[in-house]
């Protein structure tokens, strides 16, 4: 089969998933800067062995559209979804993602994720314009755009010749001067998601973290933090989850896929156990993803 085929990549994907994981809640498609269309993220999902799943695109929720009648019509035993958005915050000055799971979002969240895809695609074309791309690309309606978009078109006009050339050598001299990305404040993110009832996860938590700062956390509003990500060591993992049933959060677990990508980031790569996945059966927006 040709490399980059739906069959090709989904051979990539399946042997990745480690022994126990039973939940992946962080998963992006090409509703926002995924490479695998929601109904490709269904199928790994669903062939990996995978007990339940999120589909969590920045900013938007576009992509559960195509993913539900994929899910229905799906020949065999299939996860149970979750639907989710991957919300793009500010906190202490900082850029801070926040992860949430709810059925129904309200019109005030769904009115800021418009807002804030707005924004995305006016910064996408700023990068067309420094690039001299502006006028030859097709700005997609609904797609919530990202860095990753403008790396995959410098690749393909040849203007770089590997990921991290096309990164290092032209986007990050760029950052500047571009507009940013339009940021919710984190307490006002976490409060739209509790009254749409459902449950806010702060993902992949900085590396200086603690756990002060995680019950500050708490105390605007988030449920619980994503404990198992890719770029946490076995001891973090641990620590993160220690203090967060200390605090009285609940732990989540994605592997932040993209793509076609290493061990731990392919769909399944990384996540919940099934032990941990049932201790979220009391989470608003999560409690679906439990029952089997």
């Amino acid at each position: 089969m040709p490399r980059g085929s739906p069959f090709t990549q989904l051979c990539q994907q399946l042997p990745r998933r480690p022994d126990g994981i039973a939940a992946d809640l962080h998963l992006h498609t090409t509703a926002s800067d995924g490479e695998f269309t929601p109904s490709q993220v269904v199928g790994f999902a669903a062939r990996a062995g995978l007990k339940s799943f999120a589909i969590t695109d920045h900013d938007t929720f576009a992509g559960h559209s195509e993913a539900e009648p994929m899910l229905q019509s799906w020949p065999g035993p299939v996860p149970r979804f979750v639907r989710g958005v991957e919300l793009t915050c500010h906190w202490r000055g900082r850029e801070v993602h926040l992860l949430a799971y709810l059925e129904r979002p309200n019109a005030a969240l769904l009115s800021r994720c418009d807002e804030m895809i707005a924004v995305r695609r006016e910064r996408f074309r700023d990068y067309l314009k420094l690039l001299s791309m502006d006028g030859s690309v097709e700005i997609v309606p609904g797609t919530s755009y990202g860095r990753r978009h403008v790396a995959a078109l410098i690749l393909q006009r040849g203007l770089a010749t590997t990921r991290h050339e096309a990164w290092h050598g032209h986007l990050h001299p760029l950052r500047d001067a571009v507009r940013p990305k339009l940021a919710i404040d984190l307490a006002e993110a976490a409060k739209m998601v509790g009254d749409s009832g459902g449950t806010s996860s702060l993902a992949h938590p900085l590396i200086d973290l603690s756990e002060s700062d995680l019950a500050e956390l708490k105390s605007c509003g988030v449920d619980a933090i994503e404990a198992h990500f890719p770029a946490a060591t076995i001891a973090r993992r641990m620590q993160l989850s220690a203090w967060a049933g200390a605090i009285g959060l609940h732990v989540t677990g994605g592997s932040d896929c993209h793509g076609p990508a290493g061990p731990n980031r392919s769909i399944g790569g990384c996540g919940l156990s099934a032990e941990g996945l049932r201790r979220l059966a009391d989470a608003p927006g999560l409690a679906a993803a439990c029952v089997r």
